[in-house]
């Protein structure tokens, strides 16, 4: 085997790895179902501005908030 072709399979084995072969991968996926993220949101709409968890306040509290946010809108 020549140093080419040990360089070949190398580089085809990570690229399989990395989902950039033959195979392929999903390394996202959308958090709502296809009929949701079809969904057309009517002209001016705009999102709710929730806040990222930061992990220093109390986790109830932050639900509860995020809660009542996505009550408001819907």
């Amino acid at each position: 085997m020549t140093i080419e072709q040990i360089q070949d399979l190398i580089a085809n084995a990570v690229k399989v790895l990395l989902g950039r072969g033959t195979r392929k991968t999903q390394l996202y996926t959308k958090p709502c179902t296809k009929r949701v993220a079809a969904l057309c949101m009517p002209y001016g709409y705009q999102p709710p501005k929730f806040h990222q968890f930061d992990g220093k306040d109390n986790p109830k509290q932050h639900v509860a908030h995020a809660t009542m946010l996505a009550q408001t809108i819907t």
